[in-house]
Parts: structure tokens; sequence; C-alpha cells
């Protein structure tokens, strides 16, 4: 109900909820029917097609006054200041329950997308398989991904997503009752972790398509440019395929979930 909900208020007022965590999902009972709940829309945004300034990533490493003067440069005294035309961008988020892509250090975070969120709800069904435990109806703690520094997170994280010995490892732990839920590959937490994984490897594979050559490698100028535009198309091609990866209707058909509103 949780997700058919986020993607109803995505779809009707292009609104992310952006800070998707266990804290953030509660649920009510009525009769035998159960029901979730997605509360704390504090840091939900509309999403637009503004340009993003860096400046608001300068203020975590400059002085107020810095960043301040930036955007009242070259203006007279009589001048009023200038107004940034672009809309700033922050990293938001729980940070256990961060995609992958706002984790990484960057000048300017990236734009936060609607897959960004059905990643952290991903997450959030690992942190229940990995931690709840049913006979004394509590949860221990998550401290795998309770790091201070997310890049810290990002790292165990990668780790996570780079094989099936690493995804078995994390949850050979887990509570008796919720092992349908992550053994095998016909599972909901092994179909999703499948699909994120890959587009994980699809980002690197971009990331290597688009770094320099080494020189020595290189016999010419003109092999040099050969091999950076093949690399360019290489990172082109594969960009959308990332981006195809993982959908509402791909998720909710790992989970065998119905897609309705309606039906929920």
């Amino acid at each position: 109900m949780v997700l058919v909900v986020h993607h109803w208020v995505y779809e009707t007022s292009h609104i992310l909820h952006r800070d998707l965590s266990t804290n953030n999902i509660m649920w009510y009972r009525i009769g035998d029917k159960v029901y979730g709940v997605l509360c704390d829309w504090d840091l939900a945004e509309a999403q637009t097609d503004e340009v993003i300034s860096p400046i608001p990533s300068c203020e975590r490493l400059c002085p107020p006054d810095v960043v301040k003067s930036a955007a009242h440069a070259q203006s007279d005294d009589n001048a009023k200041p200038q107004e940034l035309p672009v809309k700033p961008r922050y990293g938001i988020g729980t940070g256990p329950f961060m995609a992958m892509d706002l984790l990484r250090r960057s000048l300017v975070p990236p734009k936060h997308l609607y897959r960004h969120d059905l990643e952290s709800l991903f997450y959030i069904l690992v942190c229940v398989c990995v931690t709840l435990d049913l006979k004394k109806k509590a949860f221990r703690r998550f401290s795998v991904w309770e790091q201070k520094a997310l890049e810290d997170i990002g790292r165990r994280k990668k780790q996570f997503l780079q094989s099936t010995v690493e995804y078995r490892a994390f949850f050979a732990n887990c509570d008796a009752a919720l092992r349908p839920l992550v053994e095998g590959q016909k599972s909901w937490a092994y179909g999703l972790w499948y699909l994120f994984s890959t587009i994980e490897h699809l980002y690197d594979r971009i990331q290597q398509a688009s770094a320099a050559p080494p020189e020595a490698e290189l016999a010419s100028d003109d092999e040099e440019g050969e091999v950076v535009a093949r690399g360019a198309e290489e990172a082109e091609r594969l960009v959308p395929l990332r981006e195809q990866t993982i959908t509402y209707s791909k998720f909710m058909r790992v989970l065998g979930a119905s897609k309705d509103i309606t039906a929920s």
C-alpha cells in the first residue's frame, strides 16, 4: 500500500518523498486488514526541470560570507543583489536508506529521481529482514550501514551489491520466518537486489567508459581521440539503459503485487 500511494502522489503531483526510511513508515489495522502509512513529508519536493546551482554544495566547504559574496558578485553598490536563477540541490535522505547515487562524493549532488526512492524502499526491506527479531518483537541495531560518513555507507552498500556471496552473507542471521523473503532467485529481496546490483554495475561501466585512457597505452593523438570517442559512445548507450533498469512496474512485479491503488 505504501509503495502504491507513493507512486500515486508522484504520478498525480510529481512530488517525491525523498526521505524514505523505517522511521517514516507506519501502519494501522482495520479488522483483519493492515494499511501502510507513509509519513513525514517534510523533505518532499515537486520535481522540475530547473538547472541546478553548484553554490549550495560549497556551503559545506566555504564560510557563509564566501558563499554570500558569490551570489552578489559583479554587482555595484547601487544595484540590487543578483538572484540565483537556478534551484539549489542538496543531498537529501537518511544515510542507511539513501540510494547509491546520492551517497557518492560530488560537488553538486545528482537530482533526486523516482528510482532513488524505489532504492530506499528496497533498503528498508533489507533492514527489516536483517534486524527484525519476531520472537522478541523488536529490531536489532542496523550497524552495518549506520556510519557517520555517507561515503562509508556507500562503500558498505557497494560491497552488498557486488556479488551473490556478499548477498547471502548479509542475510546469514535473518529470522527463520523471514527467510522466504530473501532466499532463492524468486524471493522479493533477491529480485530487487539483482535490479539494483545491475544499476550499480552499469554505473561502474559508464565511469570506466568515460575515463581518459592511460597515455602509456596510446600510440598517437589520433588513437587517443578514437578511444575517447568510443568511450563516450559507450557511455551514452549505457546511461538510458541504466535509467530503465528499475521502474515502478518492475518493482511491483518482483513483489507480485498489484499496481492499482484500488486493489491495495
